[in-house]
């Protein structure tokens, strides 16, 4: 026997956004409260947050300085390991 209670929760979010996530949602036949309560389990069951959370702009930035930085050691201009021997 289950003898959990359900709660509600409050918070605010961007009107449009909750607009066109309850047009998807009711596209797969769900309501907010479903898809966030789906949310959670999902989030439970694997620990964290279901999906992958990055900050684009950080990858873009460290990919372009880990390309200038390849480029200065193939130039001779940044010491690789070798170097130290």
């Amino acid at each position: 026997m289950d003898n959990s209670k359900n709660i509600a929760i409050s918070f605010r979010v961007n009107e449009q956004d909750k607009r066109q996530a309850a047009l998807i949602y009711e596209a797969l036949g769900l309501n907010l409260s479903t898809a966030f309560s789906m949310f959670l389990k999902r989030t439970i069951a694997v620990g964290g947050v279901p999906f992958d959370v990055t900050n684009s702009d950080l990858q873009h930035t460290e990919t372009a300085a880990l390309k200038q930085q390849l480029a200065a050691i193939r130039n001779g201009q940044l010491p690789t390991p070798d170097d130290e021997n």
